[in-house]
């Protein structure tokens, strides 16, 4: 089995967790909008794409065996100097990434590279290597509307955020990842911070019209609950409504959620599209993240379409 996940951050981490349990071949399409934190101080300084989310996709698809080498990728320096607050392995790949001079086949090899350090088994590519950032319509609390640019800003408002596209408008998808997508037998999207790490990868060009193009069968998971900042407030079917809004013609063969979720408001969303949906208890341990292998049970369960 063929699985692409698609996202960043924690969430995409715990579905590539989940996939390398079910799947023969699992490529990772990374978000590359995030401007806070390590990323953004490097993305700024070295003029580089922000590494902190492929660094996060790298480890969860590293050889477990190389634990040593992987806790050193995943060091973050402490204290108060030039370092504070970087990983190394966003180092390691800002120097790859300076190595390729902004060149897209040079950040792709760089990424390559990396994962031939860690012994990732899988692929991690960027969903985009042309430098882009996050821009999002917000309302705040007296319906008044607003413009937020950049993810970080996004992701700490508290604001309403109503949708999220790119800035330039027409960023490419990355030509390596639309083809991981059409060889795919199944995608999934999600979980994650909803606007700034599942839908802001579908906001590149050509992301959705490769998925829709494909033979793939196409899963969402939605979120376990609301997240501050971002979703405060949101039920499982106001995570699909949010998508749904975005992306209405985006097509979904099925949506996994939680056993907490409210499966009355789930089914009556996806009334008329013909997508499954799937229940499970998805934090047995009560973690608040998905549980990779309660995820990997799920996945393994999807009708994949024949080819």
């Amino acid at each position: 089995m063929r699985l692409v996940a698609i996202g960043g951050g924690h969430g995409l981490a715990q579905t590539l967790r989940a996939a390398r349990r079910m799947a023969d071949d699992v490529t990772a399409l990374v978000s590359m909008a995030d401007d806070g934190g390590s990323s953004g101080k490097l993305r700024r300084e070295f003029h580089v794409p922000p590494p902190g989310d492929v660094r996060m996709a790298l480890l969860a698809l590293a050889d477990e065996s190389q634990s040593v080498r992987t806790e050193l990728w995943g060091h973050r320096f402490d204290g108060e100097g030039a370092l504070a607050g970087h990983s190394l392995g966003n180092l390691l790949l800002t120097a790859l990434w300076q190595r390729a001079d902004g060149h897209e086949s040079g950040i792709v090899q760089g990424i390559a590279t990396a994962a031939e350090l860690l012994g990732v088994s899988g692929a991690v590519l960027p969903i985009s290597t042309a430098p882009h950032h996050l821009v999002a319509d917000v309302l705040d609390g007296d319906g008044r509307a607003g413009t937020l640019h950049g993810q970080a800003a996004v992701t700490t408002s508290g604001l309403r955020i109503e949708a999220v596209r790119t800035d330039p408008a027409e960023v490419p998808v990355c030509p390596a990842a639309a083809a991981a997508i059409a060889a795919a037998d199944i995608v999934v999207l999600g979980p994650g911070s909803w606007f700034t790490s599942v839908l802001a990868p579908l906001a590149v060009a050509g992301v959705c019209q490769a998925i829709n193009d494909s033979r793939a069968t196409v899963v969402l998971v939605v979120n376990l609950r609301p997240q501050p900042g971002e979703t405060e407030g949101f039920t499982a079917s106001d995570y699909l409504r949010t998508f749904m809004h975005a992306h209405p013609a985006l097509r979904v063969d099925a949506v996994v959620a939680d056993s907490s979720a409210d499966r009355d408001g789930l089914r009556a969303r996806l009334v008329g599209t013909g997508a499954q949906l799937l229940i499970a208890d998805l934090d047995p341990e009560g973690s608040g993240a998905h549980d990779p292998a309660a995820l990997a049970a799920v996945l393994q369960s999807v009708e994949i379409h024949p080819r």
